[in-house]
């Protein structure tokens, strides 16, 4: 069960992030997404970008056609630029991997190391040149 909250939670804060970024690139405020949604002001985009907020799948379908591209993207299976997601645009940004599960797992790290000591982060890090070091052998 508590898994299943926490990715909830972290597949609602990846949407967020992707909304905020898509909107970035294409030079959007909160408040012009807002209206365009039909939402009465920008707390709500905001709240959503923030991952404080979750969306109905009718509604992620809605932000994608306002942010000119499509649900898979905003949901991270797919790229924005994507053949898929009919190269909507050209990234003003360096290009991300948008594995789903890289994305999660990345922010799921990051979520869990933030409160960590240097002493500890750097624990962390050794154990995962471990694992590529492992995996080599």
């Amino acid at each position: 069960m508590a898994n299943d909250k926490f990715n909830r939670d972290i597949a609602k804060e990846l949407l967020g992030r992707r909304i905020r970024m898509r909107r970035e690139e294409l030079g959007m405020t909160q408040d012009e997404l807002a209206k365009r949604i039909g939402y009465k002001s920008r707390s709500t985009i905001n709240k959503i970008e923030m991952g404080i907020n979750d969306i109905t799948q009718s509604k992620i379908e809605v932000f994608a056609k306002e942010l000119a591209t499509t649900p898979s993207a905003l949901m991270g299976w797919e790229s924005f630029g994507s053949k898929k997601a009919g190269k909507l645009h050209s990234p003003r940004t360096e290009v991300i991997d948008d594995s789903g599960i890289r994305q999660s797992l990345e922010f799921a790290l990051h979520k869990e190391t933030e409160e960590l000591s240097e002493e500890d982060f750097s624990d962390v890090i050794e154990f995962v040149k471990s694992l590529k070091e492992k995996k080599k052998n």
